[in-house]
């Protein structure tokens, strides 16, 4: 199976594992980079929020 950078799944489903696992800035880093892929994904937006944009 071959990585797809331009995945925007994968970013945020990258973001919520490091949300998880208590990486807020490595999370917040993973939903910036889906949300440039696709500017209307709620659920990166959602959670950037929540994170107050956490650099």
């Amino acid at each position: 199976m071959q990585y797809d950078p331009a995945d925007v799944y994968s970013w945020n489903n990258r973001g919520q594992a490091k949300l998880r696992l208590g990486d807020s800035k490595g999370a917040a880093a993973d939903f910036r980079k889906a949300l440039e892929l696709q500017p209307d994904l709620k659920s990166a937006r959602e959670a950037l929020a929540r994170l107050g944009g956490a650099r």
